[in-house]
């Protein structure tokens, strides 16, 4: 019988031969990857800085990162309060408003300060108004929370019951609310904000309600002009801006103008 065919040579050559080179020559990273790893450690370093600015530290306001800022007494011999959200500072030289961190406001007393606590973008003291509230939820229960007497959140403002007033109020449908929920006696809207009983008609910045002041505010104005709210009393023709209002001011106003090309005129001033 004659010998079996021998066995085709192992490839253990070339395998070693490929790991080797595999060990050698590692394939080089993707510039992608490179560049997205650069970026991370760009912006953790921007986010907390773990250097300081200043060669020299010799006061808790020279450092300006808040973990070297946390550990002033092994690294400087410096005793400092705490990092204020945007600052280091020693005991007893922030004020509340520069608290800009709700963490630090919680330990206000460790800065040597009083606060009655957070109101959105910074600690409070105790007198501080309410317009400094810069957070809805914080805004409905100042009373409670703060001790502050907010009467409502309003246009993204924290309106203060000690100084509110009809025209901090920039909504119309809140304006037509203004006594039931604020206890405020407002005229009305003016156009752009509420206005208080007798304020002057400059202050009307829509033709309609101006036209109709009387009767919707109880404020007397002499008409439209074109561009603004007249005073109450007569007219003057120098006054309108408007060619159409001033070619149209006997219905309108009640006295007789025409325009003249560049400026609205009385008949007896009219010349040929």
């Amino acid at each position: 019988r004659g010998a079996a065919p021998p066995a085709p040579p192992a490839p253990a050559a070339a395998a070693v031969k490929q790991s080797t080179k595999s060990k050698e020559s590692p394939a080089p990273a993707q510039p992608d990857i490179l560049r997205a790893i650069w970026v991370f450690e760009e912006v953790a370093k921007r986010a907390v800085p773990l250097i300081t600015q200043v060669a020299n530290v010799t006061q808790c306001g020279n450092i300006s990162s808040p973990i070297l800022c946390q550990q002033s007494s092994e690294k400087y011999n410096l005793t400092c309060a705490g990092w204020s959200g945007k600052a280091c500072v020693a005991h007893g030289q922030a004020t509340c408003l520069e608290l800009v961190d709700e963490g630090a406001c919680l330990k206000a007393s460790d800065f040597g300060v009083e606060c009655v606590g957070w109101g959105g973008a910074s600690c409070l003291h105790k007198d501080a108004p309410a317009a400094l509230i810069r957070d809805h939820d914080i805004c409905l229960h100042a009373k409670e929370k703060l001790g502050i007497p907010a009467l409502d959140w309003v246009n993204q403002t924290c309106l203060d019951r000690r100084t509110a007033q009809c025209g901090d109020i920039k909504h119309h449908s809140i304006c037509g609310e203004a006594s039931e929920r604020f206890g405020m006696d407002c005229a009305g809207w003016g156009g752009a904000h509420c206005l208080k009983k007798g304020a002057p008609p400059a202050e009307i910045l829509n033709a309609r309600i101006c036209q109709h002041s009387a009767e919707l505010l109880g404020i007397p104005s002499g008409g439209w002009s074109g561009t603004e709210c007249l005073p109450a009393g007569p007219a003057s023709c120098h006054s309108i801006t408007v060619p159409g209002v001033c070619n149209d001011a006997v219905p309108r106003l009640g006295i007789k103008c025409g325009w003249s090309g560049d400026r609205c005129i009385s008949p007896q001033e009219a010349t040929c």
